[in-house]
Order: structure tokens, then sequence, then C-alpha cells
């Protein structure tokens, strides 16, 4: 596994990328989540490459490959993830709600210190 910049090479990889029908409403979309990062101060992008194909995104790389923390969001209602993150060494810091193109989004935000 290797992590890539989201740059104009592989930003429609990160777009396109798609989670299983169960794990819509659990998942930000990429759109905004790049947008947010081109507009937001700190936030990095980085893709999760497996065999050079892009399989996941983060977002949220404070001062890009020299991170200290990683921020990450999880569905309110994904407790399976959000336990998973927890058991990582994430720890929850504040509840989110946002509207996207007409659909309510609930999420967690999450650190980890590096």
């Amino acid at each position: 596994m290797e992590f890539k910049k989201i740059d104009k090479s592989n930003y429609w990889d990160c777009i396109n990328l798609q989670v299983d029908k169960v794990q819509e409403h659990f998942v930000a979309d990429n759109k905004q989540s790049l947008v947010e990062a081109a507009y937001e101060e700190e936030l990095y992008t980085l893709g999760i490459y497996e065999n050079n194909t892009m399989v996941g995104f983060l977002k949220y790389i404070k001062e890009k490959h020299r991170a200290e923390k990683i921020y990450i969001s999880v569905s309110l209602e994904n407790s399976i993830a959000r336990k998973m993150y927890r058991e990582l060494g994430f720890d929850e810091i504040k509840e989110i709600e946002y509207t996207f193109l007409g659909v309510q989004y609930r999420e967690m935000q999450m650190i980890k210190e590096l």
C-alpha cells in the first residue's frame, strides 16, 4: 500500500471511487472533500494505492507528509467504523451536520496523534 498526492493526474480516479451500496450513506462525497481541501487551510489529500490502483482516499493530513495528527470524519450512524477507528487510536472531537447536494450528513470528526 502506498499514498500519492491527489493532483490533476489522478483526481478523476478519486472522484470515481465508489463504496458498496450499504456504505453509501456513511461516506462523504469525494467531490465535496476535494473542494474542502482546496479551500481550507492545512488540508491535504492523498490517494491510497494498492498495486498502482487507487482504492481509497484520505484528507485532513496536516503539513503534508510531516503530519503530527490525522483527522477523519465518519458517519454518526456507522457505529462499526467509529469503533474500529477508536480501536486504532482515534479520539472523537465533535459532531458536525451539513447538507450537500440536498443530502443531510451527520458526521463525527476524529483525530489521531502520530
